[in-house]
């Protein structure tokens, strides 16, 4: 009766981690990523024949510039030459000639005609896709609100499935418990019955054998039990983890450290959608403006990208992000290579300030989400540190 159930609970527990380990794999999620990509590219190339269409509409304004130029330099030559001949006959007043720009070379209409139509199509593609990113971003949103609903049904069913876990593990451990007496007893009556009765010595020897298993599946049931504590405390901490969103304490620790690199100029270039990422996007800003760094403006508004107005701060725009984790970049003239074999103390001062802010997050934000993250270094000129707060992770 005792090793069975300590099986059925161990099994639950198992039954638990599996399902926070498939909380992690999400095709779904990757398949409306996947349209944001297309639907993004298909609304660029919108874009980019709209300008060509433009390009192409202005070749008709720059042929007629020219031809008025042209047209009003040999105005001048003949007027000049009238005016000579006029001295020595006598002329009437020179009269301008009308020239028609209604006739256009054929290359000049084509070009015009294909401009109309470029800006045409591109204008409903741009329309057409634009509307249909919207639409993939939307869905992206609703399905992420909807996954974290369903992992806070699920945390709520799996703390429910630890508790009935402990109160199984509490029955284990009477039944242990009673099986020890039992053990005892039988030991008792054992000694007992080889005093008394010489003559049943293969009996008492067999009682002896039904006491040792006894004792001896007690103590496997007791190794069970504590087994299975220890999976229930890891399963409660995942949960804790799980359930409590993210801040950052500002200690005077961490500001202290970061106030090395006062006047840093940062920017936060991407948040998730839900309250949760808006509170660490507010607590990081805080602590980075206590230690005297200074944020700019983020990115202008893009097509198919929306932005986040924080607290109620229209100079503050961040833009959506789909990314996890928080994730701190920066940029060099050369990328990666430009500093991997720079000495520490030749490395320049807005990537010191990076690596910097990137420790502090990691050891600071509660609850952690050990990721390992590193600061990433992309292609540019920018002294700028850059902040993308993504989703808590599962």
């Amino acid at each position: 009766m005792i090793a069975p159930k300590a099986i059925a609970l161990s099994l639950l527990l198992k039954k638990s981690l599996a399902l926070s380990l498939w909380l992690s794999k999400d095709p779904v999620r990757d398949s409306i990523q996947g349209k944001i990509d297309h639907f993004s590219h298909l609304s660029s190339w919108s874009v980019a024949i709209v300008a060509v269409g433009v390009v192409l509409e202005l070749i008709e304004v720059i042929h007629d510039s020219v031809a008025w130029i042209r047209r009003k330099r040999r105005e001048g030559r003949e007027r000049a030459e009238w005016e000579s001949l006029s001295t020595v006959f006598p002329v009437g007043k020179m009269k301008a000639e009308k020239e028609s720009h209604i006739d256009h070379p054929k290359w000049v209409k084509h070009c015009l005609r294909f401009g109309i139509i470029a800006v045409a199509l591109g204008v409903i593609g741009e329309y057409e896709y634009g509307t249909k990113l919207e639409d993939a971003h939307n869905a992206m949103h609703e399905y992420d609100v909807r996954k974290l609903t369903e992992a806070d049904q699920k945390a709520g069913e799996a703390a429910t499935s630890a508790k009935i876990a402990h109160e199984e593990a509490d029955a284990v451990k009477g039944i242990a418990d009673e099986g020890r007496a039992d053990a005892k007893d039988a030991l008792e009556k054992s000694q007992a019955a080889q005093r008394e009765l010489a003559h049943a010595e293969a009996d008492a020897a067999k009682a002896q054998t039904v006491a040792s298993k006894a004792l001896s599946t007690a103590d496997k049931a007791e190794s069970h039990l504590a087994e299975a504590v220890k999976r229930a405390e890891i399963l409660a901490a995942k949960l804790e983890r799980l359930t409590t969103p993210r801040r950052l304490p500002h200690s005077a620790q961490v500001t202290d450290l970061l106030k090395a690199f006062t006047g840093t100029e940062y920017v936060f270039v991407g948040t998730c959608g839900d309250q949760e990422c808006f509170d660490l996007v507010l607590d990081i800003n805080e602590l980075l403006k206590l230690a005297g760094w200074k944020r700019v403006k983020g990115l202008p508004m893009r097509i198919g990208i929306r932005q986040f107005i924080i607290n109620g701060d229209k100079d503050f725009k961040v833009d959506e992000s789909v990314s996890t984790g928080i994730g701190v970049s920066v940029e060099t003239p050369n990328g990666f290579e430009s500093i991997k074999d720079i000495p520490p103390d030749q490395v320049p001062g807005h990537i010191r300030a990076a690596i910097a802010l990137n420790q502090a997050l990691a050891s600071s934000v509660s609850p952690s989400e050990n990721t390992g993250r590193q600061v990433g270094v992309g292609t540019g000129t920018s002294t700028t540190v850059r902040i993308d707060v993504g989703r808590k992770p599962l």
